[in-house]
């Protein structure tokens, strides 16, 4: 095992276990939990991660370990370091006068992404 590097167990909140995803001096939470969205094949936005033993999920930008220390802690924590929570939401396109595209989370009135390039109205 790369001493820079720890394999983080990943598993549901029912239990089951998901697989591993590496973490190093520097890993955020947007990259684990883009490289669980890639293990489990779900979209990135609709996946949280929580520590073991924390009750809120990781933030984006939470550096798991900043030293080499940190990693190693890390690794020898026991299994599993990581529960995935899938949160499917619903979605939502509206278009604009302007020639833009929103995509919208429902769930939570919150827009996602604006999409321009457009000439002429978005219907």
């Amino acid at each position: 095992n790369d001493t820079g590097t720890a394999e983080l167990s990943i598993c549901t909140l029912a239990g089951n276990t998901v697989g591993s995803v590496p973490a190093g001096v520097g890993t955020t939470g947007a990259e684990l939990r883009a490289r669980v969205a890639s293990l489990v094949k779900a979209p990135e936005r609709e996946v949280a991660l929580v520590l073991a033993g924390q009750a809120t999920p990781v933030p984006d930008q939470q550096v798991l370990a900043q030293t080499s220390d940190d990693v190693a802690k890390l690794r020898s924590a026991p299994a599993p370091h990581l529960h995935m929570l899938r949160i499917q939401r619903r979605y939502l396109f509206t278009g604009s006068s302007e020639g833009s595209l929103q995509l919208w989370d429902v769930d939570r009135g919150e827009c996602l992404e604006t999409i321009a390039g457009h000439t002429k109205r978005v219907q």
